[in-house]
């Protein structure tokens, strides 16, 4: 993974800000909908289980022996440390659920693991398959996702991404595991060899750091992509939405 760039993310922000949309900058029925359905009542809306589960993981000090996917280094690191550095906020969770639940899918697959909370969220809304490289954590999330409808593959991504999205055949995407432009190139070119495509790809942390950023616009610049949405969290892209191309900042 690569460093985050805190300075990029902080001016990266400032420009966001200033030109992100609320609902009446949003003219498109679908994106009006969406920021109404989604965006604005993922301000609110918490799973009382997933939020349980966070308030665990923040308070659990059990130590770990954390194996790094790409370095095969060792760490020794508390389920507490991992928790406050790695999982995301409640919003977000609520966001990737209220749009599975919004978009009406079946299956959705995630990459990027981690102890589980967001994995937790997604499958209140349907069957999800999610990959994680640690096998130390990966243990943690399976242990804290064994009651839900949330299946843990644990492996490296560029061993098991393609072919655990084939079987899974997800409707939603969601792009987690790895901040470097090349890995999602890599997992981007088996998603757009298969038919159907997704109904919607969320890519975390686009404004990470520049590298993250550029693979961003990249896709920007798709004309394969008609619909994409920045709400600075993440990126979204709807490769099946029938309209003109358009780019839609959209305040989150």
């Amino acid at each position: 993974m690569s460093r985050a760039q805190p300075l990029f993310t902080l001016t990266s922000f400032l420009s966001y800000y200033l030109q992100a949309k609320g609902a009446h900058g949003l003219h498109s029925p679908f994106l009006y909908k969406l920021y109404n359905d989604v965006v604005q009542k993922s301000r609110t809306f918490r799973i009382p289980g997933g939020e349980d589960l966070r308030r665990r993981l923040r308070e659990d000090h059990t130590l770990l022996e954390v194996d790094h996917p790409k370095t095969d280094k060792i760490e020794r690191k508390s389920i507490s440390q991992i928790a406050r550095k790695s999982l995301s906020y409640p919003q977000f969770n609520a966001f990737v659920y209220l749009l599975s639940e919004f978009l009406g899918v079946e299956q959705s697959m995630e990459t990027g693991t981690s102890l589980g909370v967001n994995a937790y969220y997604m499958a209140q809304a349907c069957k999800t398959t999610t990959i994680e490289g640690s096998s130390v954590i990966a243990k943690v999330a399976f242990n804290n996702l064994n009651q839900t409808a949330a299946t843990v593959v644990h492996g490296k991504l560029i061993d098991v991404f393609e072919s655990t999205y084939h079987q899974v055949r997800p409707q939603i995407l969601f792009l987690d595991a790895d901040h470097e432009s090349k890995a999602l190139d890599g997992c981007l070119e088996i998603i757009m060899s298969s038919n159907p495509l997704p109904d919607c790809l969320v890519i975390h942390d686009i404004y990470w750091s520049r590298d993250m950023n550029q693979f961003w616009k990249k896709l920007l610049t798709n004309d394969q992509f008609v619909l994409t949405v920045d709400i600075f969290q993440a990126g979204l892209v709807f490769p099946n939405i029938k309209m003109e191309k358009q780019h839609v900042i959209m305040k989150f």
